[in-house]
């Protein structure tokens, strides 16, 4: 399926759905914007201060993964022609939401190990004191390494982008069958993840005209595109159709080997 079929599917996946795309979006923003306050009390002067801070900060890197997977949940519902409602993100968080901050830890993680050479040689070329042998460390060997680490997040990342979905695809699929999962199917798909994301830039510019008022419809447009981009990605025959007419998805999902569906969320109970 190409990028343009893909983009228009999510536009009239979304017609009529804004209300809970964008309501959905907006208690993703209270959400993290709670818990940053609550973390900022937590560090505001007290007697074992650093602790006490650092429990805030990681109350409110947890919070704002689960809001985001929650929030990639609402968008997956929709991209099926499944019934989805604003206040749905908050499913994950009583459904095994240790899988999803998990993923999100080693996301991070993965990332700081390709970036760490580059900023660690530029950091110390910068201390001119800091000499390996008799010369300073060249900078432009800490901007190369630096680049180099990027490009290889960037594969990684690609690799790993539809991990998140196979997880709310199967409740009780494992982090690394997830990123298993993922690596399978974007064989071959990551310049086209790749482009698609990048053909959203326009659109993120434009916002700055609207004081980026326009990124409450621009943000639920590239998660509804990315989570049709996943749907694409499975077998026809797990492509059922949903609220998009002849083009949309239904609710078919991903199955495993012996052809049984994977358990899929739902709005009571299990999500």
């Amino acid at each position: 399926m190409s990028r343009k079929q893909i983009k228009n599917i999510a536009r009239h996946n979304l017609l009529g759905h804004y209300r809970c795309a964008i309501g959905a979006l907006i208690l993703v923003g209270i959400a993290s914007i709670i818990a940053s306050y609550f973390a900022s009390l937590m560090t505001a002067g007290r007697v074992g201060s650093l602790l006490v801070g650092i429990v805030g900060y990681i109350l409110f890197l947890i919070v704002g993964i689960l809001t985001q997977v929650g929030y990639e949940y609402v968008q997956l519902r929709l991209a099926r022609g499944q019934q989805a409602i604003a206040r749905d993100v908050f499913l994950v968080f009583r459904n095994h939401p240790g899988r999803f901050i998990g993923y999100e830890i080693l996301v991070i993680v993965v990332c700081l190990i390709c970036i760490a050479p580059g900023i660690i040689v530029m950091v110390l070329a910068s201390i001119r004191p800091v000499l390996v042998g008799r010369a300073n460390i060249p900078a432009f060997i800490g901007v190369a390494l630096l680049i180099v680490g990027v490009i290889i997040w960037i594969v990684i990342y690609l690799s790993w982008s539809m991990a998140v979905y196979c997880l709310l695809d199967q409740e009780n699929l494992k982090v690394m069958d997830g990123i298993r999962n993922s690596r399978v199917l974007m064989r071959g798909n990551r310049g086209r993840l790749f482009v698609l994301e990048l053909s959203f830039i326009g659109w993120v510019l434009f916002s700055v005209l609207t004081f980026f008022i326009g990124m409450l419809w621009i943000i639920p447009y590239i998660k509804q595109s990315l989570a049709c981009f996943y749907i694409s990605l499975l077998p026809a025959s797990q492509q059922t159709y949903g609220s998009a007419g002849s083009q949309g998805y239904g609710s078919a999902g991903p199955r495993q080997d012996n052809g049984q569906p994977y358990q899929t969320y739902e709005n009571e109970g299990s999500l």
